[in-house]
């Protein structure tokens, strides 16, 4: 009688298992996905980024490739875009450009540093309708932001994980009052979901 540690059809059925294995993490490498759960937003708190008590979510990524590097064969430029969802406003936009994607770890990159980021858009509109919008004649601030589970130069279809902290300059203006310069302080953490996914 045969050992059942060695019976053909134990056997048979651990190489059957072993193949579809291997198959299955070909398919996953084809297909550019990652074999863990490391991609993705993850289970942490992800509802919106925040600016001088305006928060944007609903983001979304696509290689757009809307700001390549001048020089050199990189992969395709990734755009970011998030609206205003608190409080609720229409038109009221954040967005990031990311020229290298391949650069971008799990470490904060300063918006100072347009080799990796390039802060397109950033403006919106507080609970006293009075309009925020990010002063690019400033000083830049130390805003930066912390990517996380930022995968396949951020095609993957899991999405990824942005937060925001530092400050930025921002102007305010209400009604017909001129503009008045104000710091924003950065923070929370806002899930993006790729583009068409």
């Amino acid at each position: 009688m045969p050992s059942p540690l060695r019976s053909p059809s134990r056997s048979r059925s651990a190489t059957s298992c072993l193949a579809l294995g291997l198959a299955a993490l070909a398919a996953a490498a084809l297909a550019g996905c990652s074999d863990d759960d490391s991609c993705g937003p993850g289970d942490e708190e992800a509802a919106g980024v925040t600016a001088l008590g305006v928060t944007f979510g609903e983001m979304t990524a696509s290689a757009n490739n809307d700001c390549p590097p001048t020089n050199g064969e990189h992969p395709t430029a990734i755009t970011i875009q998030g609206s205003q969802i608190d409080p609720a406003a229409d038109g009221q936009y954040l967005v990031f450009c990311l020229p290298r994607p391949e650069l971008i770890d799990d470490q904060p990159v300063p918006i100072s540093d347009t080799d990796r980021i390039e802060l397109v858009d950033f403006f919106g509109t507080d609970a006293d309708g009075c309009d925020l919008r990010f002063d690019r004649t400033a000083e830049p601030g130390n805003g930066a932001v912390t990517f996380s589970g930022f995968c396949d130069n951020g095609t993957a279809s899991a999405g990824f994980a942005l937060s925001l902290s530092g400050v930025l300059p921002f102007t305010r203006t209400c009604d017909a009052d001129p503009a008045v310069p104000v710091t924003a302080e950065l923070g929370g953490r806002a899930a993006v979901a790729a583009a068409g996914g």
